[in-house]
This record gives structure tokens, sequence and C-alpha cells, in this order.
């Protein structure tokens, strides 16, 4: 039903363009161009969700151009540019505000079921449950009767019927006392997905209506997608994180390598060391041994020349 829903302006843009080619901005913009409306490329524009509603955002200013996506596509599988982030970013902005107006819708309900006793605040939530499962039904039984899966949607219309018997079990007690005026303006809970109110006595058009709409069925979209990109974020953030451990791993057994070796390099040195050391003693003993021969050779020579001399002298005289 979403895929169904979302897709149908996307098949008229792609008609269209077909029938009458695409704008001259289109043809000669790249899909780098600021003048592309980037969340298009992702997938949508929630530019484009919610039209002619109360959560209306206006045309979007910037080019939608089926071709440039295609070639976003295929670019963003070689090389991821980034644009996904920037994607994500901007619909949690879109689902944070929405959260903050179911809250202040669900403080709002607070205040008014104050009164009520537990078994009452129990059995509106029940009802709750009940409406929306029977109004998502309704709205994928539409969607398949207009597809032509008759037999899918008459098997949802039965699962329906079950559910709004036990619907209006649940509800009986809490019409007691009463009054149309105030029974029609009873809201029971505010809708999680879109911050929509609804009724315990809304009607199977109503429910359809609003789980079948271009708000919920847009926020929904808005959702889905938020965790697909999440899920694909984190799981990218994993695999950088196993190929760091793995880098690591690698450079720690690179590093070990490097240890060893400069331990053997040390090993090395103090050999050397050592060895010089031992020629160093060797030749100081051997530069002592020659210092000490000579002088000892000198004393003995020149005893015999003083003794010489000695004896010469009476014969000049």
């Amino acid at each position: 039903l979403e895929q169904a829903a979302m897709s149908a302006r996307d098949v008229m843009r792609a008609q269209l363009e077909a029938l009458m080619g695409p704008s001259s901005d289109a043809v000669q913009a790249k899909f780098s161009d600021p003048s592309v409306c980037r969340f298009y490329l992702c997938g949508f524009c929630p530019h484009e969700l919610f039209s002619n509603t109360k959560a209306d955002m206006g045309a979007c200013p910037k080019i939608h151009n089926v071709a440039l996506r295609e070639k976003y596509e295929e670019e963003n599988k070689k090389t991821p540019l980034g644009y996904e982030e920037e994607f994500m970013d901007y619909l949690q902005q879109l689902v944070d505000e929405n959260d903050r107006k179911v809250s202040k819708a669900r403080q709002r309900l607070d205040v008014e079921n104050a009164g009520m006793d537990p078994d009452s605040l129990k059995r509106l939530q029940e009802v709750h449950l009940l409406m929306v499962e029977i109004g998502i039904k309704l709205a994928n039984a539409e969607q398949l009767g207009m597809e032509g899966k008759v037999n899918e949607s008459m098997q949802l219309m039965t699962e329906v019927e079950a559910l709004k018997v036990k619907r209006a079990d649940l509800e009986a007690p809490l019409k007691v006392g009463m009054t149309a005026t105030s029974a029609s303006n009873q809201k029971l809970r505010v809708c999680e997905i879109c911050s929509a109110y609804l009724s315990i006595f809304d009607n199977d058009r109503r429910l359809a209506d609003h789980f079948g709409g271009k708000l919920h069925m847009g926020y929904l979209k808005i959702r889905d997608r938020l965790k697909q990109l999440r899920e694909a974020a984190r799981a990218r953030r994993d695999e950088r994180s196993k190929s760091r451990e793995g880098d690591r791993g690698r450079e720690g057994g690179r590093d070990d390598d490097r240890d060893r070796e400069r331990e053997r390099e040390r090993d090395r040195d103090r050999d050397r060391d050592r060895d010089r050391d031992r020629d160093r003693d060797r030749d100081r003993y051997r530069r002592r041994s020659r210092s000490r021969s000579p002088r000892r050779h000198r004393s003995r020579s020149r005893s015999p020349r003083r003794h010489r001399s000695r004896s010469r002298s009476p014969r000049r005289h």
C-alpha cells in the first residue's frame, strides 16, 4: 500500500517526461548541481508527501528528475557520496518535530482522562489498539481491491469484521452515561505515527481514510526510510570497525616483527661492542708490550758505550 501510494507521483512524472520530454533545466543539470533535490535522489522528497494536508510543505523549489536519480544511484554504488547522511538528518528532524506533537497530545489526553477509573482507561487503550489494527486492514483491503486482488481484499475484510465485534464489546461500557454530543467529541488516543487524534466512535470510513491518507502514509514512509538509513549507517560503522581491528591486528603483527628485529639488532650491537672491547684490550696490551721492549734494549746497549768511553778517556790524556 505504502509503496504503491508513494510511487504514483514518480510514475506520473516519468510518463509526463516521456510525452513532453524533461524540462530544459533538468536536461542541462547534473545530479550534483545545487539546483537538484538531493532528497529526491535518495528516494523521495518530503515536499511531495503532504500536499493538500495540514502538513503541506509547499512545492519543492529544486529539480526532480528520474534520469538524474538513476545517474546518482549508479555513481553512489561506485563511491558513496554522502547524500543519504544529509537525507537521514532531515528525516530525523521531521520525526522529532512530529514526536513532540505526539507527546503534547498525550499530555492533553492524560489531563482529560484523569477522572476515569483504571478499568475504563484500560478499555480505552484496548479499543485504541483494535482501531489501529482495523484501520490498517481496511486501508490495505481498499488498495488490494483497486489492484484487482479481490480474494485478498475479501480475506482482510473478514478479519476486519471479527475485530469490529471485539471492539463493540469493549466500547459498550464506555458509552454508558455519554450523551451524543460528548461522545462525538470524545478523543481516545493520538496516532503514534502522524500525531492525529482518533475517536473511539470513528466509523470504518473515517479509520480507512486516516490510515490510508497522505498524512499518515507520509509519516509512515518517513519513519520506515529513517529506520532503513540508520541500519545501513550502523552496518557501515560495524564494517569500518572490523576493518580497523584487522588493521590493528596486522599492525600488531608488524610491531612484533619490528620488536624482534630491534632485539636482534641490540644483540648484534652488544656482540660488536664486546668484540670492539676485546680488540681494544688486545691493542692496548700490544702497545704496552712494544713500548716496554725498546727501553730494555736501549738500556743494555748504552752500557757498553759508557764503558768504551770511559776506557778511551785515559788514552786521550
